[in-house]
């Protein structure tokens, strides 16, 4: 029920504002950049998450910073804004692993792998899209709506270009390839 949902984190930000709590304020505008992003509206998102990664930024918290940076390139991306995703992503997979975040890792491994799809290099998208589920699955974390439309965009691209075959040997390569090995792969994308 995400009108309700709304309305509820709109009254708590109101409150966290009137208390000067910013943190909540971020968080609370996170959050509505992730009903606006579940709803389609990228515009929308991209307001709140830019005004929550400000606030997060000034209040030195790196974790929340990657977390939104790793929004904002999803936003980006649906905008067609590839490099602004491109460093977007490439920020936040930093903060993640610095701070040793490997659910954060996978977002940005998603994050490339859309962006390697959007470039042609479909067997390297196949790769860090099955590497980021896969760590997710060994965490036991299930991604949220707004990701799970985010990754079956780009999967979409990748049916359409791969056959059966080369899909399924890629996946299982992306499967297989050691955490290090996919971010390693990730930040080659960064750098281009």
């Amino acid at each position: 029920d995400l009108a309700s949902a709304r309305r509820f984190i709109e009254e708590g930000l109101n409150i966290s504002r009137e208390m000067n709590d910013k943190f909540n304020v971020a968080a609370s505008l996170n959050s509505l950049g992730d009903i606006a992003r579940t709803e389609g509206n990228l515009p929308e998102a991209r307001v709140f998450f830019e005004e929550s990664l400000a606030i997060s930024r000034a209040l030195n918290h790196k974790q929340f910073v990657g977390t939104i940076l790793a929004n904002l390139g999803a936003v980006t991306y649906g905008e067609n804004d590839f490099e602004s995703a491109r460093a977007h992503f490439s920020e936040a997979l930093t903060i993640a692993r610095e701070l040793g975040h490997r659910v954060a890792v996978s977002y940005s491994l998603d994050g490339f792998a859309a962006l390697a799809a959007t470039r042609g290099q479909m067997q390297t998208a196949a790769r860090l899209s099955a590497a980021a589920e896969c760590l997710r699955e060994s965490l036991g974390f299930e991604i949220e709506p707004a990701d799970r439309r985010f990754r079956e965009s780009y999967l979409g691209q990748l049916k359409n270009a791969l056959s059966e075959a080369e899909l399924n040997a890629a996946f299982e390569e992306g499967r297989k390839m050691k955490l290090k090995e996919s971010v390693a792969l990730a930040l080659t994308l960064a750098q281009t």
